[in-house]
This record gives structure tokens, sequence and C-alpha cells, in this order.
């Protein structure tokens, strides 16, 4: 598979996985600099080793 090909690929998965996604959309930028802000401004400090999946309930909604 040829890089394009693999881009083309990849697009059209992400477009697909978004449809069932339990949000039903693409998430806007400031949705995610919210995400960010909220851990990196120190106001959860007892947040360690952990991964937050601002992914729309994506991850949850693929098998």
């Amino acid at each position: 598979m040829t890089e394009h090909e693999a881009s083309i690929r990849a697009v059209a998965l992400l477009a697909e996985h978004g449809r069932k996604a339990p949000c039903d959309r693409d998430a806007d930028p400031e949705e995610i600099a919210e995400s960010v802000a909220f851990l990196a401004l120190g106001q959860v400090c007892y947040v360690f080793g952990a991964a937050a999946l601002a992914d729309g309930g994506i991850s949850i909604a693929i098998p």
C-alpha cells in the first residue's frame, strides 16, 4: 500500500468511526483545548499516571 493509499484509508476509517462515536460528531478544537487545560492547569492534583481520552466516546464504542 502506498503512502497516498494509506492516507485515503485512514481518512475513510476516521470518518466511519466518527459516525459511530456516541457524540456523533467531530470535536471542536475548543473542546480538546478545555480537556488539556483541565489537566495542565494543576487543578487536578490527585490525577497521576492516567490517560484522559478526549475522543467523544469512540474508545468505548468500537469493539
